[in-house]
């Protein structure tokens, strides 16, 4: 077997592509550092999308203008039609992107409205646990932005 894995962080040295990435204590595989991100409509969670894109950004080792051009060709539907609001120069500013979107899809000024549909949310007829429990912690979220992990863990 070509890449066999001697534990979960490494391969054999002399593996066939044994080229890596290196990023604090975990090694991928080079083949794995060319993933591109999946899109955004605005339809999701901004938050768990950023993650799974910083993550995509970290395995690839894009530098900061390069993030900004990612995330911009990663944008659909709605949330692509903030970059008519965003002025040229800024739309290759990640951080300022990320900011747009998050003014955009998860403004702090709702948090009321969070908490309410939390207090009012019942599970749908096809919702499982599971996706219930996603559901309410991604409210949690939105509803408490500045509390730490541990409080929003008690609060849902």
């Amino acid at each position: 077997m070509a890449h066999e894995r001697q534990d979960d962080h490494s391969y054999r040295q002399g593996d066939v592509n044994n080229h890596s990435y290196r990023n604090e204590n975990t090694q991928i595989p080079n083949n794995i550092g060319n993933k591109k991100p999946a899109t955004y409509d605005g339809k999701t969670s901004l938050q768990d999308y950023l993650v799974q894109f910083e993550m995509i950004s970290d395995m690839n080792g894009w530098n900061n203008t390069t993030k900004a051009m990612e995330l911009v060709i990663s944008l659909r539907g709605t949330a692509q039609t903030i970059l008519s609001d965003i002025r040229s120069e800024l739309r290759k500013d990640y951080d300022h992107l990320v900011k747009a979107l998050t003014d955009r899809f998860e403004p702090s000024n709702q948090s009321e409205l969070y908490r309410c549909q939390i207090k009012s949310r019942l599970r749908n007829k096809t919702e499982t646990l599971s996706e219930l429990g996603q559901e309410i912690k991604r409210l949690v979220r939105m509803a408490y932005p500045q509390a730490n992990n541990r409080s929003k863990r008690t609060a849902s």
